[in-house]
């Protein structure tokens, strides 16, 4: 079931998907579904879709030349302001610092 959950949220997780809708997909209580996905992966489903979120930004601001708004658009984050403390909680750098960094790293 686990794995079912984990397909399901990387073919979604750019949309707002919350635990009700999740657990709702999969005919089970939201407690249980917390349980058996945290017990499996370490995380609750929500801290896995925004880890799954900033990575897939990581990715991007790297890898592409688009706006960050763009890239905060595509992930379904609603808000820069969100977007910026989520990457910076995770990742340690706003997501500007982050694309600067690796874009000097190149030139070099």
């Amino acid at each position: 079931m686990v794995y079912k959950i984990l397909d399901y949220l990387n073919e979604h997780y750019a949309e707002n998907l919350s635990l009700e809708k999740i657990s709702e997909q999969f005919f089970i209580s939201k407690s249980n579904l917390s349980h058996y996905f945290k017990k499996e992966t370490g995380l609750s489903p929500i801290q896995y879709m925004m880890q799954r979120r900033i990575g897939e930004a990581q990715s991007l601001l790297v890898e592409t030349s688009l706006p960050i708004q763009e890239i905060e658009f595509r992930l379904g984050f609603n808000d820069s302001a969100h977007f910026s403390k989520m990457f910076k909680k995770y990742v340690g750098v706003t997501p500007k610092e982050y694309r600067k960094y690796f874009s000097e790293r190149r030139r070099r």
